[in-house]
């Protein structure tokens, strides 16, 4: 698209200096100690009338009137402009330093200013033209009629014209361009968060996630970056969002925040990447497109935080930011929404989420994130004991399959194929081979360096366990799961103290994680705190409606504590729930009869479990929960069938 021809502005124009920063009207600039902050030309225009009217409180049609004459904006349109101004004077979103929102009424600019002298200038471009020529959604402007504008003499004219469209490049450049100042240590760690809706109504929670997500996948193959996963970043979707306290929050040095609406076949995405440290904004833009271009939106939004971040990237990396897993933008808008559904972590959200992976798949059989994604949601159905087992684990494969078959390069597909092979189909080796290939393709994925560690745990390998879980919490430092495996691999290695505390710091970060509680309660049943225990799963129990797996491990407590009618009372419990056609796993049944020291029972459900091809079998080497089946002949059975010998031996 091309962009609207520049306005040209002939007369005297003002400098004004408050804080840290100068604004000068005449080179449309803002700085900040010298450094050029972006702001949008409206935006820029509305600060300017803001700070010629200093001290005088501004109603909103008096600010409409004057930003956006004889023209018809949304009200939400100059709340989002304000916003953008306290953002780039990093005065966050309801900053009152600089400028005073006074309820149902106006705005009022309340800093102390100093006016340097006008100065006059010859014809030149007043205003940076946007990014695209195309009509805001909300914000739409009208072009000067002609006979408004300046008569002038027509080689007058053109060097004007060529003038303006000169400054208009330098300045495009200047402001799109901004970067690291000079001398500035590098930026390592980013993280893109989830976008919000320039117009609150009618938001589309799957397209603002989904937006992060696609950047994340993009700018997370590079490796001089550090990204946070979606998992990090997606409880901030807050409308007035901090996005310099957000980073702060998740313990990176930069953040990418922004805004997207579609409106029927149009779409508007804005965005800016500030540096954590000290607010300073290092880029800013805004693209309006057809919905059908918003790969190429993306695209451009990677490529420039690569720019402003001054990473130095290998041909490979060059492609990874312009790679497209699809050309079709209604199988993305459906594979987005099946990953929203996903990232919800529960049983209905994984079935939501297969039915929006294989609408997408529909749409592109070619598709390779949605089969990885169907993958994943067939993987976790079956984990949680909402499909059996060996229906979702084979479901799982194929998908996973499907998905390397298509593309080899997708880390997130070899981590899904790893992970199915590894728990379910016990084919060691070649479970290893895929999470090397993922950690491979995106050293700086922590989830392969998260089920890798798992992997490296149930072979008997517990200091790299650890190393592994280890490099997955430094990439996600805030994340529960990564918190959590940590510890579970030191529980593994049987660090007991050093797991216990890594459990409770856990649940300090959010006391209401389940998975934290039967962690710590299975690590205190083995350091003889058996009451403490049987807490931990209680609490675990209320978090998740009492499922059959920690029911199993709540009268596997009792057991080992020596309270045998409350552990046979668990057994009747899961025998009323199988009876309902609830799905209770054969491990919670072993595991109970291990805790009571019943071993000839213990082993009649581990048998069934083989059957199944439960998951959990994979930790029959390594767990210390099966001590008490070690001298037992029918244990070293088990471990040979299930080629674990080695693990056992560690």
């Amino acid at each position: 698209m091309e962009a609207r021809p520049p306005q040209i502005f002939m007369g005297q124009f003002s400098v004004f200096r408050f804080g840290d920063f100068v604004l000068d009207e005449s080179q449309r600039r803002l700085l900040r100690s010298g450094e050029d902050v972006y702001l949008p030309p409206k935006t820029f225009e509305l600060l300017l009338h803001l700070l010629q009217n200093r001290g005088r409180v501004l109603t909103k049609a008096e600010l409409l009137e004057a930003v956006w004459p004889d023209v018809n904006v949304v009200e939400n349109t100059l709340a989002q402009r304000i916003r953008e101004i306290r953002e780039a004077l990093g005065d966050g979103a309801h900053g009152a330093r600089f400028i005073k929102t006074v309820p149902r009424v106006g705005n009022q600019f309340t800093t102390e200013l100093e006016e340097l002298p006008a100065v006059t200038t010859p014809p030149l471009v007043g205003a940076r033209v946007e990014a695209s020529g195309a009509q805001a959604v909300g914000d739409s402007e009208t072009e000067v009629p002609a006979n408004r504008r300046p008569r002038l003499p027509l080689p007058v004219l053109f060097v004007c014209v060529m003038l303006a469209g000169l400054t208009a490049t330098g300045y495009y450049f200047r402001t799109t361009r901004i970067g690291l100042p000079a001398g500035s240590p590098a930026i390592t760690s980013i993280a893109v968060l989830p976008f919000r809706p320039l117009v609150a109504e009618g938001r589309d929670a799957s397209l603002e996630l989904g937006m992060a997500d696609s950047l994340i996948m993009k700018l997370g193959g590079l490796r001089q970056i550090t990204v946070r996963p979606l998992s990090a970043v997606r409880g901030y979707t807050d409308l007035a969002q901090d996005a310099v306290k957000a980073g702060e929050a998740l313990r990176v040095e930069s953040v990418l925040d922004g805004h997207i609406q579609r409106v029927q076949d149009r779409i508007r995405v804005s965005v800016s990447l500030r540096r954590v440290r000290d607010g300073q904004q290092l880029w800013a833009d805004q693209f309006d497109e057809q919905w059908t271009n918003i790969f190429a939106a993306q695209d451009r939004v990677s490529q420039r935080v690569a720019e402003a971040l001054a990473l130095t990237l290998t041909g490979e990396e060059q492609h990874q930011l312009t790679k497209r897993y699809t050309e079709n933008p209604e199988a993305y808008a459906v594979y987005v929404r099946g990953r929203y559904f996903w990232n919800t972590g529960t049983a209905e959200g994984y079935r939501r989420a297969v039915e929006d992976f294989q609408r997408a798949i529909r749409l592109d059989p070619g598709y390779s994130l949605a089969f990885a994604g169907l993958a994943d949601s067939y993987n976790l159905l079956g984990s949680y004991g909402e499909m059996p087992m060996r229906e979702a684990k084979q479901k799982a494969k194929e998908a996973a399959l499907r998905a390397v078959d298509l593309d080899d390069q997708v880390a997130e597909a070899h981590t899904s194929l790893g992970a199915i092979i590894a728990s379910y189909d016990w084919e060691w080796a070649e479970a290893e081979k895929h999470f090397l290939r993922a950690i491979d393709l995106k050293p700086r994925y922590a989830t392969a360096h998260e089920w890798y560690s798992e992997y490296l745990s149930w072979m008997g390998h517990h200091e790299k366990a650890i190393h592994a879980a280890q490099q997955a919490l430094d990439l996600d430092p805030v994340s529960l799961r990564a918190n959590s495996h940590v510890g579970l691999a030191l529980y593994r290695a049987r660090q007991y103290d050093a797991a216990v505390k890594r459990f409770r710091e856990t649940l300090h970060l959010n006391p209401d994680f389940a998975d934290a509680h039967v962690m710590l309660g299975v690590t205190l049943v083995q350091t003889g705190m058996h009451r403490e225990a049987i807490a931990e799963f209680q609490r675990a129990g209320e978090l998740t409606a009492n499922s059959p797996e920690i029911l199993g491990l709540l009268g596997y407590a009792y057991g080992m504590s020596g309270m045998k009618r409350e552990a046979r009372d668990v057994l009747r419990e899961l025998d009323d729930l199988t009876r309902q056609k609830r799905y209770v796993s054969s491990f919670s049944q072993a595991t109970i009869y291990i805790g009571l020291g019943e071993i000839d029972l213990a082993f009649k459900w581990l048998e069934r479990a083989y059957e199944e091809r439960l998951w959990y079998l994979a930790l029959l080497a390594v767990d210390p929960m099966f001590d008490r089946l070690r001298a037992d002949a029918r244990y070293t059975h088990l471990i040979r069938r299930m080629n674990l010998t080695t693990a056992a031996e560690s």
